[in-house]
């Protein structure tokens, strides 16, 4: 059959890619180089690159790590405007199904060039013999435990917990290494920005709370009246994120036209713009804007004890009478009032949501900084009790709920969700070895592995 006269869609490319359905362990560039895949990398829902954090070994070249975009032709790339997008200057493998030429290059605004691999003849099949079968499969799973493997329930109950804590002093270490450069505020504030990014937005969030520190934020909750300290904030946040519409060209509502004045009257330089956000095929309750609007609360809550006080207020008080529930609630959870109670952007209305940060989120969020946070702002201080306590609540802490990495790694190891992973520390331990020996596929060096033979030879 004729490559023109088989119409392919790209999502039957993501999955011959994702599931690397190749003919030979190494493919062939354009160039002639020869390139090893050591990991596709992760499907990207959003705006961007098609996989992200591959790892590829280009001859010549070495091991690379960074993004893979995926397109029928070679040419796609320009027509996309790839070369003109920022987001697309980490990619390092451009992987086509067709290459009509060696004139085609797939330059990146950087001026750099990525390594251009076309799939045809180097397929593990013919084109025609895997499109339908791929194309009708709703599923892939390759487990790394098979059925006749040795297994048993409390050997991997015991690694998932030694993953989840040593993923927890990971982010300890990293607190650390962040209080020795900067106070103890500003990087509590920039934790919980970070987190409130989720992924497609964390960089973003991080750079905003670097930009506008926590005590300019502090210095408007003083200035400005009791009743407008809030709003304020809103406007200040959202206006140097570059998010109010005057900044992104759109209509603005009575809520956005009073922030705007605000800002306005704010005096202060804009340091970021809306193509710092990724705004595309972002969930309505994640969306940048309505986050900050949730981070403008946080921020007004703590305006009289402050940031650092307040929150250890709370921590403190869960870790002795050993109520995580009470420490989330007092804490995280922001109650959506008014505007924001449904709308997810200027002038863009959504169902009505309670929250605008919810408890699963803030679950999430006392897990990954706020208990990691305080354990080394306890060492640093000398807190030997409170440290013990911490580590308490971060080991009893139950199960928050399943998103893409712990779904994958249940399938993984299991075949299907189980009620092993009854607590967030298994949670935070599936998580630790995905992006540590998966990401990697360090197979032989991962502890799951290791069980398992040495279960099987003793």
């Amino acid at each position: 059959m004729k490559r023109d006269e088989l119409k392919i869609a790209e999502s039957f490319l993501y999955e011959v890619w994702k599931r690397q359905l190749l003919a030979r362990e190494s493919l062939i560039a354009v160039d002639g180089r020869m390139v090893k895949v050591a990991y596709p990398g992760d499907r990207n829902t959003g705006d961007g690159p098609d996989f992200c954090k591959a790892v590829i070994d280009v001859e010549g070249m070495g091991l690379l790590m960074g993004d893979v975009e995926l397109h029928l032709w070679t040419g796609e790339w320009k027509t996309h405007g790839h070369h003109r997008d920022p987001k697309y200057n980490s990619v390092i493998l451009h992987v086509v199904m067709w290459h009509k030429g060696r004139d085609e290059t797939s330059v990146l605004m950087n001026g750099r060039h990525a390594q251009i691999v076309p799939l045809e003849g180097q397929l593990s099949a013919p084109l025609a013999e895997l499109h339908w079968p791929v194309e009708s499969s709703t599923s892939f799973w390759s487990t790394c435990i098979g059925e006749n493997d040795c297994l048993n329930e409390d050997g991997i109950a015991k690694i998932l917990d030694e993953a989840g804590y040593s993923r927890f002093f990971t982010k300890v270490e990293g607190f650390q290494r962040s209080l020795c450069s900067r106070s103890n505020e500003q990087v509590l504030y920039e934790g919980l920005m970070g987190a409130l990014g989720y992924t497609k937005n964390k960089d973003a969030f991080y750079q905003l709370a670097r930009v506008l520190p926590l005590w300019v934020m502090d210095g408007v909750s003083r200035e400005w009246p009791r009743g407008q300290v809030q709003s304020c904030l809103e406007a200040l946040l959202l206006g140097t994120a570059g998010l109010l519409p005057e900044q992104r060209n759109c209509e603005a509502d009575a809520w956005a036209y009073e922030l705007q004045c605000l800002w306005q009257g704010l005096n202060v330089d804009q340091k970021m713009n809306m193509h710092d956000w990724s705004l595309f095929r972002v969930r309505p309750d994640n969306f940048p804007v309505r986050r900050l609007a949730a981070a403008s609360r946080l921020l007004c809550r703590y305006r009289l004890q402050g940031m650092l006080e307040g929150v250890l207020t709370l921590v403190r008080d869960a870790c002795y009478r050993g109520e995580g529930g009470k420490m989330r609630d007092g804490i995280m959870v922001v109650v959506a009032e008014g505007y924001w109670a449904n709308h997810f952007d200027f002038g863009i209305e959504s169902k009505w949501n309670p929250t605008l940060l919810g408890r699963t989120r803030a679950d999430e969020i006392i897990v990954n900084i706020i208990l990691p946070f305080f354990y080394a702002w306890a060492v640093t201080y000398g807190e030997g009790q409170l440290i013990m306590r911490i580590l308490k609540l971060y080991s009893e802490y139950p199960r928050i709920g399943e998103n893409r990495i712990t779904r994958h790694m249940e399938r993984q190891l299991f075949g299907r969700s189980s009620a092993l992973v009854n607590s967030a520390l298994k949670e935070q331990g599936l998580i630790g070895l995905y992006k540590t020996f998966c990401v990697s596929m360090a197979c032989m060096e991962c502890p799951v592995d290791r069980f398992s033979r040495r279960l099987c030879y003793s």
